[in-house]
């Protein structure tokens, strides 16, 4: 597994996204619940992406020249009316693809939290048809690398508890007070370790 962390606002969150798509031959797939077994392309980031995107903050890349494979369904047939008769995509099956998690924004008081997002691919992929699993491709790794490399000119390296890529809209805002890194976040909303209070 490979996985590369940075933090951006939304705003140069979705200029990278663009970036992506003007440079690759890829399509952005939002990791939503969907009515049927069949996922949503985006070529273009527009509002109904963005919308979409943001439900769960998660996007698989799919790629021309990496993804050769299907992607597979989970139906959920539970209790919960909100999901209840959906499909979601099934992660490390078909494929491969590139997984890309939103960083968060949180406006509190005077101030904007910022999390970390990233671009990762898995160890490996079942292959369903074939019944095999397979690691990633050169052609995956190689567009991994491509799309790493716009995130860190979009980007300055910043010191906080580690070394991270920052946007670097987003590092002016840290340095003017208005934003804040956050180090650690929990499910229940509450933080740790603020780097810039």
């Amino acid at each position: 597994m490979a996985e590369f962390d940075f933090v951006a606002t939304l705003d140069e969150t979705w200029k990278i996204l663009e970036i992506i798509l003007k440079k690759e031959k890829v399509s952005f797939i939002p990791d939503i619940w969907f009515d049927l077994p069949k996922p949503i392309y985006f070529r273009e980031i527009n509002s109904t992406f963005k919308e979409l995107s943001l439900k769960i903050g998660m996007i698989y890349i799919w790629g021309e020249e990496f993804s050769k494979h299907p992607l597979e369904f989970v139906f959920y047939d539970g209790d919960d009316e909100l999901y209840k008769n959906k499909y979601r995509i099934v992660g490390s099956i078909g494929g491969p693809y590139l997984a890309f998690e939103l960083p968060g924004e949180r406006e509190y008081g005077n101030s904007i939290s910022l999390f970390p997002g990233g671009i990762s691919y898995d160890s490996w992929y079942y292959i369903k048809g074939t019944n095999q699993y397979i690691k990633p491709t050169d052609e995956l790794k190689n567009a991994y690398k491509r799309i790493c490399g716009y995130i860190k000119k979009q980007s300055k390296r910043y010191k906080f508890n580690h070394w991270i890529y920052v946007g670097r809209e987003t590092l002016k805002l840290i340095h003017e007070g208005k934003a804040r890194l956050v180090d650690a976040w929990y499910g229940d909303g509450s933080f740790a370790g603020f780097r810039n209070e």
